[in-house]
């Protein structure tokens, strides 16, 4: 089996990729920095078609996200995002 020259620079590129997403991750302190390496392997592509689409989706689902925690949060008038998922999940719990 013989390894072509794209094949090479591609698995060299994502695991660039990969270690830098961890190292800014350990970096940053996130509390689980393999996921960050899983990410960037996830959405490493070949082809530069399917790259672009899927960082235009996960663009969208940022945004619609980020639209939903704000319009939660305008709804119960919280001070943070954090605070009004915490009363997201009290509110709807029966009372004892």
């Amino acid at each position: 089996m013989k390894v072509t020259r794209p094949e090479l620079l591609f698995s060299v590129k994502s695991f660039a990729a990969a270690m830098l997403s961890v190292y800014l991750s350990m970096r940053i302190g996130l509390p689980r920095p393999f996921w960050a390496m899983m990410t960037a392997y996830i959405v490493a592509a070949p082809f530069a078609g399917p790259t672009r689409s899927k960082g235009l989706y996960r663009a969208g689902g940022t945004l619609l996200g980020a639209m939903f925690v704000t319009c939660c949060a305008s709804r119960w008038r919280c001070g943070s995002a954090a605070v009004c998922t915490s009363r997201c999940s009290t509110a709807r719990r029966a009372p004892t």
